[in-house]
């Protein structure tokens, strides 16, 4: 008996199409198949909604290896399961950090006590002892090192960062020592565009034990005017951490397909540093977790992609990419069996932007945005790293462990001196990330709209921020880049363009993969149609 199995995952973009194949006229899957902004929103919002709830995260949202993170893996493990996914739960051990109570920083010298609200720790911040401490005040640059010794010191990192004295100042505070470091923004600037975390920002003070985190410039405008006012105010600051050895997961998925010995993955990172993180990434958990639900519909329905399909969700990428590091390291020896990763991060800002691989799916991904007419801004500039490039978010991202381990590895050495993973550093998995632009406050300097990754206002409620059919699109651009690359790596027999015998798929063309099988013998049909 002859089976006929198509990879209708093009479809599921297009519903519409119809197809003739050698005189049969096939209907594929009804349009309710199709990629749905908001069922894409909603899952989002779910994972949201968790990382907002205190008694499921503590107060450490989705922060890697804390309570909000684990409720966050079996949220996604849960969602996977839901939809006739098999699941299984990759655990490693590293450090964790999470706050198990309110963080708090209260003036102390007035008429009375006044709560600065606008607080936020930085994400591994040193905690406090638990009851807190209480210190005087020091700004950075009045006064001498005498001032600030085991003081609250306050740091306009605003006017630091414009003058090139950051790290200056980093030095400075390693030498004085003081009991705390709070920065804010001392110029108009601060007031619209909050200070941007970077990923583990809490570390930079751990060798003199000083706890950190952020206040706004209206709340730094209260300091000031107490200290002219009083002159002898204290902080009272409590960051109630607990910084430890324990379990972190990544969350996998699988759905079999034609050819069960080759893989393509499709990833997102699911931690945050201390912001919600709708954009940066439960966007792009969404986004898999989407594209999981129509694959998995269509399966059901008789229609089996051509390789296995492994939906993997990454934790500590915040950390320095240590979910898809310990994921490269433990399954090292199937990697040369995968045939593609396409990672999802920090989608549904205003322009798609497809990050520069060396393989071809970047291509694949900017024919895909061109086909469904999606803006797309140019990827990530590279710098140099020792011999290697790697994009200029501050830890890369998950696409890396893949595409150029020896590179991911670096950035995470950079974080943690000595970390070590087993590695094939030979190997180079073709690999890209979809993101988009614009991603972080300081774009505004240069004219172009801010946005708000790594900050309080990385949520669904900010003004402009959170797009449903913007989402729904960048979701679709990467579905059909996952079948587009599908669909290459059959004809082609790789994503690797020196090792291509062929072309890849057109700009005006989406095409349909027809398996059928006889006996052990897989023989593949193609049929191409216009959008």
């Amino acid at each position: 008996m002859i089976k006929q199995v198509m990879l209708i995952a093009t479809l599921m973009v297009f519903p519409w199409c119809t197809l003739p194949i050698h005189g049969m006229q096939l209907t594929p899957p009804d349009p309710s198949l199709s990629i749905q902004g908001e069922r894409v929103y909603s899952y989002a919002k779910g994972l949201e909604a968790l990382t907002l709830n205190p008694q499921a995260s503590l107060y450490s949202y989705r922060s890697a290896g804390s309570a909000g993170a684990q409720a966050a893996a079996r949220w996604i493990a849960g969602a996977l399961q839901d939809l006739g996914v098999r699941v299984e739960m990759d655990e490693f051990h590293f450090l964790t950090w999470e706050l198990f109570d309110q963080p708090s920083l209260t003036l102390c010298g007035g008429s009375q006590p006044i709560r600065l609200e606008s607080f936020t720790p930085f994400h591994l911040s040193w905690p406090t002892p638990n009851e807190g401490l209480r210190r005087g005040i020091a700004v950075y640059g009045e006064g001498d090192r005498g001032r600030v010794e085991g003081r609250v010191l306050i740091v306009g990192v605003d006017e630091l960062i414009l003058k090139g004295e950051l790290r200056s100042m980093l030095e400075h505070v390693k030498q004085w020592k003081p009991a705390a470091v709070i920065y804010t923004c001392l110029t108009p600037f601060g007031c619209e565009c909050p200070y941007v975390s970077y990923s583990c920002e809490g570390k930079l003070f751990w060798n003199i034990k000083a706890p950190s985190g952020w206040i706004s410039r209206q709340d730094w405008e209260k300091i000031r005017e107490l200290l002219k006012a009083e002159g002898g105010v204290e902080a009272e600051l409590k960051v109630p951490a607990r910084i430890s050895y324990g379990a972190h997961y990544n969350v996998l998925g699988e759905l079999d397909g034609v050819n069960m010995d080759q893989t393509f993955i499709v990833s997102a990172h699911y931690d945050t540093v201390m912001t919600p993180g709708f954009i940066d990434n439960a966007a792009g958990v969404a986004g898999v977790l989407a594209m999981a639900e129509v694959f998995n519909q269509a399966r059901e329905r008789g229609f089996k992609p051509p390789f296995n399909l492994r939906f993997a969700f990454f934790t500590a990428e915040e950390l320095g990419l240590l979910g898809s590091l310990n994921y490269a390291s433990k399954h090292k020896e199937e990697l040369n069996q995968v045939v593609g990763v396409v990672n999802l991060d920090s989608i549904g800002s205003l322009r798609l932007m497809v990050v520069k691989s060396p393989s071809i799916l970047d291509e694949l991904a900017e024919e895909a945005a061109m086909k469904l007419k999606t803006p797309l801004t140019g990827g990530c500039r590279l710098f140099s790293y020792g011999a290697v490039s790697f994009q200029t978010h501050q830890t890369g991202a998950d696409h890396l462990s893949f595409q150029d381990p020896e590179a991911a590895l670096q950035l995470a050495q950079a974080e943690w001196p000595g970390i070590q993973f087993s590695l094939d550093t030979r190997l180079k998995v073709p690999a890209v990330t979809i993101s988009s632009r614009p991603l972080f406050t300081s774009y505004i300097r240069t004219g172009e709209e801010p946005g708000w990754i790594h900050t309080s206002y990385d949520n669904s409620t900010t003004p402009g921020w959170v797009d449903v059919k913007r989402l729904e699109q960048h979701v679709k651009v990467s579905t059909l880049t996952v079948v587009k690359a599908m669909w290459t790596a059959i004809t082609c027999g790789t994503l690797n363009p020196a090792q291509q015998s062929c072309v890849h798929p057109s700009s005006y063309q989406v095409s349909q993969a027809f398996y059928v099988v006889e006996a052990e013998r897989i023989r593949v049909h193609w049929a191409s149609i216009d959008i």
